[in-house]
Order: structure tokens, then sequence, then C-alpha cells
């Protein structure tokens, strides 16, 4: 007899434990705030991609995505393609403008955006300023050092193709932006 008392005494024990558990999980719950998530890209893919495109070109040809120009400290396209080899910039005012690729002159270069041919906007000279597309804007940059047949023949130097982002490019809403914060000690 008392067998059979012991084991029901266990077993009350256990049921009033896992109750007393299952109540604190529903409280633990109740307090819980939803979880979000936060998505998280890695560079690998773009870089792989960057260095696929390099490798297929028929010519001598260096690419940068977007996610390689976003991690450089650059404010336009000129500062942005400088970083790649083969490539300087011709400087006014302390600001990449022109690009020069190969050591010759920005003149001898040209440059297109999403395929477009762009003139140069001063009348003296044919090379073409680059200091007016911010680098945010841009979804890839490469530079084709050599031409092939297939190629307008209008550059000894070189041609920078600049791509621009699309909203066709990415699924559902993005934001690009950029912070800037500068003190000046002697300015009252």
């Amino acid at each position: 007899m008392s067998k059979g008392w012991g084991a029901a005494g266990w077993v009350g024990f256990t049921l009033s434990t896992m109750t007393m558990a299952v109540a604190a999980q529903a409280e633990d719950e109740a307090v819980t705030p939803p979880v979000e998530h936060v998505k998280v890209v890695g560079q690998a893919a773009r870089i792989d991609k960057a260095l696929k495109e390099q490798k297929a070109s028929d010519s001598i040809k260096s690419v940068v995505h977007a996610d390689g120009v976003a991690q450089l400290p650059d404010q336009n396209v000129a500062e942005a393609t400088q970083r790649l080899p083969g490539v300087s910039v011709e400087r006014d005012q302390g600001e990449g403008r022109f690009v020069s690729v190969r050591g010759l002159s920005p003149d001898l270069n040209s440059v297109t955006i999403n395929g477009t041919l762009v003139p140069s906007p001063e009348s003296d000279r044919r090379a073409v300023a680059l200091d007016v597309l911010p680098a945010e804007l841009v979804q890839s940059l490469s530079v084709t050092k050599t031409l092939t047949p297939d190629m307008d023949a209008n550059a000894l130097g070189g041609t920078v193709e600049v791509q621009s982002l699309s909203a066709f490019d990415h699924k559902g809403l993005f934001y690009t932006g950029t912070s800037e914060v500068s003190h000046d000690g002697n300015s009252h």
C-alpha cells in the first residue's frame, strides 16, 4: 500500500513542476518583443562577379562593383576610379576631376555612362570631368585599357565605363546614404 502512495505522490510532484515551468515560459514569451531579422549580404559574391568579368573580357579590363565603391572614402567617380590599377587622376582644387589611363592624357580617353558616350563639357579639351558624378550612384565602374576591334576607336588611353544604380537591380525598397562631419578649430 505504501508503494502505490509513493508513486502517486511522485506523479503529483512532477505535474506541479511542469505546470510551473509552462507558466514561467508563458510569462517570458509575453514579455519578449517580436524578433526583427537583419539580412547580411556578403561581399564575396560581388568581388567574385567582378573578377569573373575581368577574366571573361577579351581586353585588359579592371572592374569594381558598388560594394567595392561604397567601401572607399571617395566623394566622386573620378576618385573611386583612381583606385583601379593603371589609372590616375588629374586634380582640380584638391578634388579628382579627370581620369588618366596608362599615363596618357585624360584628353585621350573616352567615358560612357550606361553605354552612352559622354561628350566633354569644356570647349577647349576632350576630357570628361567625372567629379560631378557622386560615387554613391554607381553600380559598377570598369576601365578598359586596350581596345578591341568591336569597340569604337575613339580613345588611345582607355575607356571608363560607368553603370549607374537602377531601381530594377534591387528587390523592394533600398536606401543609400552618406553622412559627413567636419570641424574647423580656426572658425568661431
